[in-house]
């Protein structure tokens, strides 16, 4: 379940009634705990459909009469609404701009304590997992370029140069200047260049190396301090690279997207169980219905595969955007892949 999440619509498919579109411009879809964030520098962004609504208490009440817990997800692009207010915590650029529709740095401090007040809100309604969304991903994914010409590009404009990654860099030994300076240089070879030489260049940067080193294993660090502090839940980050290398941030599993990537809106189921083979005991999100999947032998056979490479936990999407019939399909995959 989103719990926190950026600007979406939803489509709901309502028996008996008209579907409905359901559409929010994001932020905290639950009412935070007003004196657990008090003395936050960030506070929540209620979003502007709950109004004086409880949904996670009526949700948690009718899992616990069947014996049952949820999973919660919080989208880092969710924060973008609190960082827009104080935009001195958004992440930076090579030249020092804000990054626009990024999620917020986990390196300043401001972003970890309210993320970390938001979790201890989540969790006085138990839930089984947490899902967290939105991490800063090495590889380039399948919806890139977001704002370059090429994927070194945005590569390169999504390494963050705001106050607090500089300070870890130079507690590193690592010269932030000097790292945003390359930055600037491979971004304008790339763009008036070989690209193939620049991109060379790129990566054989060792200053830049160690900058992105130094961030992200500080970032890894704290995540690693964070998820020990959830001992009543799983954590589990997603992520959709179904062909390169997925960055662990161990104690945290991963949670493998699976998402239509032809022209026809198809999955290809190919890559993405070979995706799945590096879950480590991670997990899977699938759609459950069309048009991505055409029958339910598909589904069953989806399922299967992805539990056979390692999903210790498979989750279906979309299904309250489809007919009755998706639960039989539902019902079928499960049964098929419990057998294998």
């Amino acid at each position: 379940m989103p719990v926190v999440t950026g600007a979406c619509t939803q489509f709901s498919y309502a028996p008996g009634g008209a579907p409905r579109l359901f559409s929010t411009e994001g932020g905290w879809h639950y009412p935070p705990d007003t004196e657990r964030h008090a003395a936050n520098t960030l506070r929540p962004k209620p979003a502007r459909w709950l109004g004086k609504r409880h949904p996670l208490d009526r949700i948690r009440d009718t899992l616990e009469q069947h014996g049952l817990r949820c999973n919660f997800q919080i989208d880092l692009r969710g924060l973008r609404g609190v960082i827009e207010q104080q935009p001195e915590f958004a992440c930076r650029t090579a030249w020092g701009e804000p990054l626009p529709g990024h999620p917020a740095c986990l390196n300043e401090p401001a972003v970890r304590q309210l993320l970390r007040s938001t979790i201890d809100d989540l969790a006085n309604y138990a839930p089984a997992a947490l899902m967290l969304d939105g991490l800063p991903a090495e590889s380039a994914e399948r919806e890139r370029p977001r704002w370059g010409v090429n994927p070194e590009t945005d590569e390169l404009l999504s390494v963050c140069f705001c106050a607090a990654c500089r300070e870890v860099a130079a507690g590193a030994g690592v010269d932030a200047d000097q790292a945003a300076r390359s930055v600037q240089v491979h971004i304008e070879r790339l763009a008036g260049g070989d690209r193939a030489s620049a991109a060379a260049a790129m990566r054989e940067d060792g200053v830049l190396a160690a900058y992105r080193t130094a961030i992200r294993g500080e970032m890894t660090a704290w995540l690693a301090r964070l998820a020990g502090t959830m001992s009543t839940m799983e954590a589990y980050f997603v992520t959709r690279v179904v062909d390169g290398l997925v960055y662990l941030s161990e104690p945290w599993r991963p949670l493998l997207e699976v998402r239509p990537t032809d022209d026809e809106d198809r999955l290809d189921s190919a890559s993405h169980v070979a995706g799945a083979a590096l879950l480590n005991a991670g997990a899977a999100r699938l759609p459950a219905y069309r048009p991505a999947l055409q029958s339910s032998a598909e589904l069953v056979r989806l399922t299967g595969d992805l539990a056979q490479a390692g999903a210790r936990l498979i989750e279906f999407s979309g299904f309250d955007a489809a007919p009755p019939e998706a639960g039989d399909w539902l019902r079928q995959a499960v049964r098929f892949a419990r057998r294998g």
